[in-house]
């Protein structure tokens, strides 16, 4: 969840967060249960029941906050052909790695910013846990594309103010 405070963002697990605990014997996390009964926010993961989570379904989860941002609307909610599916539908779909519907001009859309928020969210979605990034990478990532346009905007700048 994404609570918005005077002109910052801020990240908030309303309490259902679970500390991460540590199998000494395997050497590998223990994984918690799903707690979030709304399909609609939930990873392919959750949808199908699994008894080992990790923290890949925070990042499937930061998917749909992209798609909120480029979107301008909740996933599985208005571009949804026949209107937004019921909570069996969506939990169907979600088992499936069925995406939310994305408009053909976000796909399309040439435009950097949109364009770096939707590789961002397409990583996020991956359907196996394992083959989505980690949330530093995806910082990263964005945080290299920030500088580049900064940089280029610079230039671009610099070059008008020459003419």
């Amino acid at each position: 969840n994404v609570v918005v405070i005077g002109n910052s963002l801020k990240l908030n697990d309303f309490n259902i967060g679970i500390l991460r605990r540590w199998n000494i014997t395997s050497n590998t996390h223990c994984g918690f249960p799903a707690q979030y009964p709304n399909p609609q926010w939930r990873s392919p993961e959750e949808a199908n029941e699994s008894q080992h989570l990790t923290e890949k379904v925070d990042i499937f989860s930061m998917g749909h906050i992209y798609f909120r941002m480029i979107c301008g609307h909740e996933p599985w909610n208005v571009f949804e052909t026949g209107g937004k599916p019921n909570k069996l539908e969506m939990t169907n779909k979600v088992k499936a790695g069925t995406l939310p519907n994305i408009p053909d001009e976000i796909m399309n859309s040439k435009n950097p910013e949109v364009s770096a928020i939707r590789e961002a969210m397409l990583e996020c979605y991956r359907f196996d846990p394992k083959e989505r990034p980690s949330a530093r990478h995806i910082a990263n990532n964005l945080s290299k594309l920030h500088h580049k346009m900064v940089t280029e905007r610079k230039e671009e700048k610099q070059k008008v103010k020459k003419m």
